[in-house]
């Protein structure tokens, strides 16, 4: 399922979505895709490792998109 989240700067677009994968990593759900940019996506993978820890966080791939390109 996809999911468009929107808003202007500084709406806690960021928090919802680490929430949310947060919820969905935890009640088992796999093959979770998160798309950023490219100098976002070092950052992600470190929040998804805090916040969901070693086990969970391996739910969540995190793709710039020039890496989304790639795997397909």
């Amino acid at each position: 399922m996809l999911h468009l989240i929107l808003g202007r700067a500084g709406a806690g677009k960021t928090t919802y979505l680490h929430g949310l994968l947060r919820d969905f990593a935890r009640a088992g759900c796999d093959g979770l895709t998160l798309i950023v940019p490219e100098q976002d996506s070092f950052a992600h993978e470190h929040a998804m490792l805090e916040l969901l820890g070693e086990q969970n966080a391996q739910r969540v791939e995190v793709f710039s998109f020039t890496r989304l390109g790639e795997e397909m």
